[in-house]
Parts: structure tokens; sequence; C-alpha cells
């Protein structure tokens, strides 16, 4: 196989460490990772959601993905990162979303040499598009949509 066609089948990702787990993100959906904050609160929210973090004169809702897939979390450290990843909706009130990170992701280079689904599927809610094994470690790959909507839907 040539390397022309090998590159073609290759996506750029971003592996964003959780607490007990990790999200497998194409690098594009990701505009940037900053360090945690104090978070303005929201009020009449889930618990999933942490509050607004200010980014670039903007105010990004800020969500522990753990806690949204009822998977056990931890309080923020002095690690911790956010990762602010763009929205496909359009909607114009909520064109980034904020996830809790662990500390700093890593970037990876995705084949089909090195990823392959889960063979231990477990129910994981609506924002979970599906469980993976890249390179030996196991990723969630979240639907993005979903986690858009619920974000939205605790907003209103």
């Amino acid at each position: 196989m040539s390397t022309e066609a090998e590159s073609a089948l290759e996506i750029r990702g971003v592996l964003l460490p959780l607490n007990k787990a990790q999200l497998l993100l194409p690098n594009a959906a990701v505009s940037e990772v900053v360090p945690y904050q104090d978070l303005t609160p929201a009020s009449d929210v889930p618990e999933w959601f942490l509050g607004f973090q200010a980014w670039r004169f903007q105010e990004i809702p800020v969500v522990s993905f753990e806690d949204l897939v009822e998977a056990p979390s931890v309080a923020p450290g002095p690690r911790s990162r956010v990762a602010i990843c763009n929205t496909l909706g359009g909607n114009q009130r909520c064109q980034f979303i904020g996830i809790l990170l662990a500390s700093i992701p890593r970037l990876v280079r995705v084949t089909e040499e090195i990823i392959a689904p889960q063979s231990n599927l477990q129910e994981l809610g609506s924002v979970i598009q599906r469980e993976v094994v890249i390179n030996g470690e196991d990723a969630w790959i979240p639907d993005m949509s979903a986690v858009e909507w619920v974000v939205q839907e605790a907003l209103s």
C-alpha cells in the first residue's frame, strides 16, 4: 500500500482524559484546551452541568461527561483542563461546549489497525456513540450532537 493511500485512511484524533475513562474525538472537533478555572454557576441545572467558563469573551457551558453518563467522577484538581469543543447544531447561543478533563489530552493517529470496537459493550446512555479500544486502551466516542442537545435542554 502506498503512503498516500495509508494517509487517506488516517484520522487525527485526540484522547481526552476523564477520571476513570477517556473520550476519543477528531482533532478538528476541539477548538482549544484551557486550564480549569472557577466556573460561574448556573441555576436550576442538572448535576453534570458544572457552570460557565469564560473563553474568548464568551461564557462556555462546561459539563462533567462522567456525571452525564452516571459514571464515577471526582472534583476538579490542579491538573484539570477544559476541552472547548465545537458544536454542530448551528445554535448561536451554544457554539461551544466545554468538557472537564482530568489532565492534558494526547493527540493520536487513528487508523484501522489501531482501533477496534469494544467487545464488552455496556449501555452508557445516548451521549456515547460507541466504545472502542485504541492502541490497547478503552475509549468512548461521544455523540456530540446528543451532548449539545442535553446542554441546550438544561439551559432552557
